[in-house]
């Protein structure tokens, strides 16, 4: 896979189903449900501890707006960066990764191939005029401070600011 150029639902899967084949005692595939549409939700569990649960775990996501087309490359890069870049590998040491590039698989194909700047899900709602929900509207007050306090606790002890 290169970031030179966007890349659609199909390849970013097949890219994490690769790296599960290629590196089984690192990666590990995970899948968490389907979406409304029915396509699979996939989480790639990245480290060297042959048992979950054991480490701290680092959470990251993208796409959880359709439109916004950078989060899963970024994600998908962060992946790449953690797995096929050995000196990296100190960053496996302490923690284990769990990383759900696409969140919103339905909302990103479908601005892939019918509108570009669509958001949002794709399920139906009480309202026949408003298709699909905000997904990140879903959670409640406090979810904001816990994930901005994990990030800057990731920023801090990962790159020492």
């Amino acid at each position: 896979m290169t970031w030179t150029s966007y890349h659609r639902l199909s390849d970013i899967y097949g890219y994490m189903n690769y790296l599960a084949v290629t590196y089984p005692s690192l990666v590990s595939l995970i899948d968490i449900g389907m979406s409304y549409e029915k396509r699979p939700l996939h989480v790639l569990r990245i480290s060297n501890s042959s048992s979950p649960g054991t480490k701290p775990a680092i959470w990251i996501d993208g796409g959880i707006h359709a439109r916004e087309w950078i989060a899963p490359a970024v994600a998908s890069y962060f992946i790449q960066q953690l797995v096929e870049v050995p000196a990296n590998a100190k960053l496996l040491t302490n923690v284990d990764w769990y990383i759900m590039p696409v969140m919103n698989p339905d909302g990103y194909e479908y601005s892939f191939v019918t509108d570009r700047l669509w958001r949002k899900t794709r399920s139906l709602t009480s309202s026949s005029n408003c298709r699909g929900v905000d997904p990140n509207r879903n959670f409640g007050y406090e979810v904001s401070i816990l994930i901005l306090n994990m990030e800057i606790l990731i920023l801090f002890n990962t790159f020492g600011l």
